[in-house]
């Protein structure tokens, strides 16, 4: 197809050739036609930043556990953090908790109906409160991922930042363009398919995409450089080197009470240096609490860990030290607890999977 040199622009036909690709590949899945505004909520909040893949068995698992909001609302803290537990971003879990208990308190276990009254509670955005209005209610609105703004962005060949103010308000006005008149739920689950099975971030399988005579970007062969995005921003460094202080029966563990990451998780009392350090360089950097240790060397200094959170890089060590009389140590935060009950705790993932490769638990 010859394109007209004009601005960008989503082609009316392409509503119509979605909509068909979806009902022949629509894939089966526990909350897709779903109606209820708690199984929709959950599912939306537990996909966040989250493959379908992964976050498929905790929906069922949350579901099982907690099958109505006044369940969820109830559940300690520890046991929803707990079960969350591997999926990260766990201010996600916070708000969560937050959200289910203004429902099951203020509103009687009744979710708002109206995107406004959805965007007033935690944790949920635009995309979220797009999602359940859409999928619950049929209110007639269209989220705005990032499958979306790919698959709109190379189908209208547009050339600005997607992740940028005037971006981000373009694809939204597309997708509301191509929502009005359409099956909210059925329009807005095509899209995000659509672009997680055929319009791919990388190897989109354009050969076999039904748009491709449509689509700018394939007949300008451009799809490699759609969507534009600005300037990533750099990751941030971040060294922890733990302290596992452990007798033959128990561990000393850390609960971070503080705002900041891992909030609510446990870990271990940690030096965090701007570099790595030795043993006999972070005696001196001991926390008072833990002087005790100055005389002592570890039993065991594992190699380095690491764990990508969205804006950072972490750098994690664990040194292992066998003691005999630990009447005098229990710094602020932290608990003596059997081994035997440490699988009851909830921790950041490279915390368990230090846990686990030295068979803690």
């Amino acid at each position: 197809m010859a394109f007209r040199k004009t601005g960008p622009y989503i082609p009316s036909a392409f509503r119509n050739i979605l909509t068909d690709w979806y009902t022949r590949n629509a894939r089966s899945l526990p909350w897709v036609g779903e109606k209820d505004p708690y199984k929709i909520w959950l599912s939306e909040i537990l996909l966040q930043q989250t493959r379908v893949e992964q976050g498929l068995p905790y929906y069922l698992r949350f579901i099982e556990q907690y099958p109505d909001v006044q369940v969820l609302a109830a559940a300690p803290d520890g046991e929803v953090m707990k079960l969350w537990e591997g999926l990260g971003y766990y201010n996600r879990a916070r708000n969560m908790l937050a959200a289910a208990r203004i429902v099951a308190n203020d509103r009687d276990g009744v979710f708002p109906d109206t995107l406004e009254g959805l965007l007033a509670l935690p944790g949920i955005g635009p995309y979220t409160g797009r999602a359940i209005a859409a999928f619950a209610y049929g209110i007639p609105v269209a989220v705005n991922d990032g499958n979306v703004m790919r698959v709109l962005a190379r189908m209208a060949g547009y050339h600005e930042a997607v992740d940028q103010p005037e971006g981000k308000a373009q694809i939204q006005a597309w997708a509301d363009q191509l929502v009005a008149g359409a099956d909210p739920a059925l329009f807005n689950q095509a899209m995000m398919d659509f672009g997680s099975q055929v319009c791919k971030p990388a190897a989109p399988l354009c050969s076999d995409c039904p748009a491709s005579d449509i689509c700018r970007a394939y007949q300008e062969q451009e799809v490699s450089l759609l969507p534009v995005k600005s300037k990533r921003i750099a990751k941030k460094e971040r060294i922890m080197q733990f302290l596992v202080l452990q007798t033959p029966d128990a561990v000393l563990i850390r609960h971070r009470a503080e705002k900041d990451i891992w909030q609510n998780l446990h870990d271990f009392p940690a030096v965090e240096p701007i570099k790595p350090l030795s043993w006999r360089q972070l005696r001196s950097r001991l926390p008072q609490e833990l002087t005790v240790l100055s005389g002592q060397s570890p039993s065991f200094t594992s190699s380095m860990y690491t764990q990508q959170l969205t804006h950072r890089t972490i750098q994690g060590q664990f040194l292992v030290f066998d003691l005999e009389d630990i009447s005098d140590i229990c710094p602020p935060d932290c608990q003596w607890v059997p081994k035997a009950e440490l699988s009851k705790f909830a921790y950041p993932v490279m915390i368990k999977k230090f846990l686990l490769e030295f068979s803690y638990f």
